[in-house]
């Protein structure tokens, strides 16, 4: 056993060095390029009268869990609606268990009629509610817009460095960038978040207008809010390894670009991995962490990771009633953990996890994300 250890310890490793590291060079680069976006695109909606607070760095760059390549940014766009009070409301119980929710106005406010912009898209919250309920969709489409002509101003300006599109994926509005004499791509996502408290949040805690996995796709889902924790995740990640320099977000990014070479885990998304973490040092306080216990740990986390895929359950570290798991069809979870006992009960993971055949599009060049 113990030779065994060994041998994938060393897997492990030279798996890290050679398909996860990105390259620090690449990373400055590519920062360089996104902060010089980020403070233009800031400056215009400000100058538009949009209520915003600063642009938060948010994601796998910033917990220092970005794999493969330096390709991607997350900035949260958090609205100031303060002066507004919110009721957090459930939609249904499917969509509470995916972590989503509904923002309604408090009932003694007139806000709908209170000027937020002196923009004439942005006039009042009344073109942006729903019933009374604040469209997730309406906010998401307007900032597009915000963005679309904040990028056809860049483009017409006297000697424009980039070369920009606009596009709309998921939670956020993207910019899809081209930069250098080598012509590197970079996509850099704003994603649209209400940063508030209604009754109900904790106190860092915001919701991003992302849309509602298939199982609660059908009428009155635009109004629905995710909520997020992605602040609390980001100083939770940052601190995570520093008392005993662990291997803990190694072993995370390890599995990251596992999915992304192996298409078995690629139904899963990058977070399933960061919240097994987050659960396995909750529940398991006393592992040892270091670098010589990597190959335990790394398969502590697939195995834990099997466990909650066949309860079909892997509750949230920050709201117990969330399941990561929920937005799942039956049919992926079941076949994930079946592949998964296999690897488990045979041990193989090199053969089936560690190794590439070297052609997928992660392998050739700069296209993988997160």
């Amino acid at each position: 056993m113990a030779s065994s250890q060994k041998s994938l310890k060393s897997a492990l490793n030279n798996f890290n060095k050679d398909k996860v590291e990105i390259k620090k060079d690449d990373m400055t680069a590519a920062t360089i390029v996104m902060e010089e976006l980020k403070k233009d695109i800031f400056r215009y909606l400000k100058g538009l009268g949009v209520p915003m607070r600063p642009f938060e760095l948010m994601g796998s760059v910033y917990e220092g869990l970005k794999v493969i390549f330096a390709n991607e940014f997350d900035l949260l766009m958090p609205l100031d609606l303060s002066d507004c009070e919110w009721d957090l409301e459930n939609f249904n119980e499917v969509a509470t268990k995916a972590g989503y929710w509904r923002l309604k106005l408090g009932r003694n406010k007139h806000a709908a009629e209170v000027p937020v912009s002196k923009n004439e898209w942005c006039k009042s919250l009344s073109k942006y509610l729903d019933n009374g309920y604040l469209s997730a969709v309406k906010i998401r489409r307007a900032f597009q817009s915000f963005l679309q002509k904040w990028s056809d101003q860049y483009k017409k300006s006297a000697a424009p460095k980039y070369e920009i599109n606009v596009r709309q994926g998921g939670p956020a509005v993207t910019l899809n960038v081209v930069y250098g004499s080598d012509r590197r791509e970079l996509c850099i996502d704003f994603v649209p978040a209400i940063d508030l408290r209604p009754i109900g949040m904790p106190t860092n805690a915001l919701v991003v207008a992302k849309p509602p996995p298939k199982v609660l796709r059908g009428a009155d889902v635009e109004s629905l809010w995710l909520q997020s924790y992605c602040r609390e995740e980001k100083e939770r990640m940052n601190k995570i390894d520093q008392a005993d320099n662990g291997c803990r977000k190694k072993c995370v990014k390890i599995l990251k670009t596992i999915r992304l070479h192996n298409s078995q885990m690629g139904v899963l998304s990058s977070y399933v991995f960061k919240s097994i973490l987050l659960k396995v040092c909750k529940d398991r306080k006393a592992e040892h962490w270091g670098s010589d216990s990597l190959a335990d740990r790394f398969i502590d986390l697939l195995k834990e990771l099997h466990s909650c895929l066949k309860t079909k359950n892997l509750p949230s570290q920050f709201n117990s009633k969330v399941n990561i798991l929920a937005s799942l069809e039956d049919p992926a979870i079941r076949n994930i953990e079946t592949y998964l006992a296999k690897v488990i009960h045979k041990e193989s993971y090199v053969n089936d996890l560690l190794t590439c055949s070297g052609t997928c599009k992660y392998c050739k060049g700069p296209s993988a994300k997160k």
